[in-house]
């Protein structure tokens, strides 16, 4: 906590060779921070397909827990612009945390694996 980490992102595109544009950006920003001399958005010059390409961001945990940095990567393409966004979850502190399942396991009549999800009604 309080401690810059590089996080190392590797990335591949299925579209041939294209410039990618890559955004990074925190949604709770008590959580987690990117350093004023981190850039949120930088050009990955373009590498040949089916290869990867790499690119290090640095951030700094706020507090303990699971916390995400979300992650988006655009290209431009004869038939306009793909994007994909993901959230990477990056793990803070000495504990592990156990998963709640959320819901209650059962076999329907088919034998089937059923998982019954809480629901309320307003």
């Amino acid at each position: 906590v309080g401690q810059p980490v590089a996080i190392e992102l590797q990335f591949t595109s299925m579209s041939g060779s294209q410039t990618i544009s890559v955004s990074y950006r925190v949604n709770d920003a008590t959580a987690l921070q990117i350093p004023e001399t981190q850039a949120t958005t930088v050009s990955m010059a373009a590498f040949a397909e089916g290869q990867r390409g790499s690119q290090q961001v640095t951030v700094i945990p706020l507090r303990e827990g699971r916390l995400y940095l979300n992650v988006s990567a655009q290209i431009e393409t004869e038939n306009g612009s793909m994007s994909s966004v993901t959230a990477i979850p990056i793990e803070v502190g000495g504990g592990r945390r156990e998963s709640l399942p959320n819901g209650e396991r059962s076999v329907d009549e088919n034998g089937e694996a059923v998982m019954s999800l809480p629901a309320k009604e307003n």
